[in-house]
């Protein structure tokens, strides 16, 4: 069971757009030579709306959810797959018998359920997709799978985060509030308001610090250090606990240690 998994060192992969410099796939593929078997815990965002995909095989979204857990199976090196989503307590896994799975947790379940589907995979790995961050963070909160990726950390598996997935493992989401380009209300599903109390904070995995990406993107006044000053002074947290990454860019957290990669 996950909560009964014992405490490690946490082994934390922050990136603002994936693996993606020959820099942070080094650092990732010596993370994996530290295990033999790979069990993957994928979290994407766009598949949390609140339905569920298991036991429609053959239809759009599933299609496309094998598909975005090939792409993520070949980020862990993690071939042949198949296609073929095997249901097993509520996660939908694809396998490679020798060396190793990935799993998605349906997003209908919640407390005891969604813990039973997570033993089932028993994952030394997560990964946390980019998207939207508001949705990302609503469905880790309400469903408590926020509290099983932490438990996941805590234990020692290999955490990764993408964008939105590096923000929510932070103290505070609040710093996707600074561009104003992604909808807190999810279509309307949630109230504004939501996000007034406690709801912004973050899975805390980071001894304090919370996380800005895409800092050279999208505009190039992100990258501007007056521009993140004035964010942070009106939508929080302080500019001097946020992890600033533009694309290309990425820091492991690993016990106590903190390691930056810059852009190549």
């Amino acid at each position: 069971m996950v909560a009964d998994m014992v405490a490690h060192a946490q082994r934390i992969l922050l990136t603002s757009d994936g693996v993606s410099s020959p820099l942070l796939r080094e650092k990732l593929d010596a993370l994996l030579r530290e295990t033999d078997e790979r069990r993957i815990w994928y979290i994407p965002t766009s598949f949390l709306d609140g339905s569920s995909l298991l036991g429609s095989e053959g239809q759009p979204r599933t299609q496309e959810l094998v598909a975005k857990m090939h792409q993520i199976a070949k980020v862990f090196r993690l071939d042949d797959v198949g296609n073929t989503l095997q249901e097993i307590d509520g996660s939908a896994v694809l396998k490679n018998e020798r060396y190793g799975t990935i799993g998605f947790v349906d997003p209908v379940l919640g407390g005891d359920a969604a813990q039973l589907a997570v033993s089932a995979l028993k994952p030394n790995a997560v990964y946390l997709d980019r998207g939207n961050t508001f949705a990302l963070q609503h469905y880790l909160r309400e469903s408590g799978c926020g509290a099983l990726v932490k438990q996941c950390a805590q234990a020692g598996a290999l955490v990764v985060g993408a964008s939105a997935g590096s923000v929510v493992l932070g103290k505070s989401v609040s710093t996707t509030f600074w561009k104003g380009r992604k909808d807190p209300t999810l279509g309307g599903r949630i109230a504004a308001e939501y996000w007034a109390e406690d709801a912004a904070n973050g899975l805390d995995l980071l001894r304090g610090s919370s996380v800005f990406v895409h800092a050279n993107a999208h505009h190039p006044e992100h990258g501007n250090a007056e521009w993140q000053r004035q964010k942070a002074a009106a939508h929080g947290p302080a500019l001097d606990t946020v992890l600033l990454l533009a694309d290309g860019e990425g820091v492991l957290m690993r016990g106590e240690e903190k390691q930056f990669f810059p852009v190549q």
